[in-house]
């Protein structure tokens, strides 16, 4: 079984560690954690380099703001 967890972000680096580790720390099956970020204006982009460089199931995409329902759908996409 996959689990496939979508989280859309903007200019919240904050918040995005914490909310991956708690993810993967999940042990019960296979999991993605796909991480849209919708233009941030702040150093996120970075930040979610970092990231996913440190965490194999984690994907980043980098998107134009077009909000927090389109960076959904682009993640269900993936």
């Amino acid at each position: 079984m996959l689990l496939s967890v979508i989280i859309p972000t903007f200019s919240c680096t904050e918040r995005v560690e914490k909310i991956v580790e708690s993810i993967a720390s999940i042990a019960m099956c296979k999991k993605e954690i796909i991480i849209i970020d919708d233009g941030s204006v702040d150093a996120s982009k970075n930040f979610l380099k970092t990231v996913e460089k440190k965490n194999k199931q984690v994907k980043i995409i980098f998107n134009n703001h077009n909000g927090v329902g389109a960076s959904r759908n682009m993640g269900i996409l993936e």
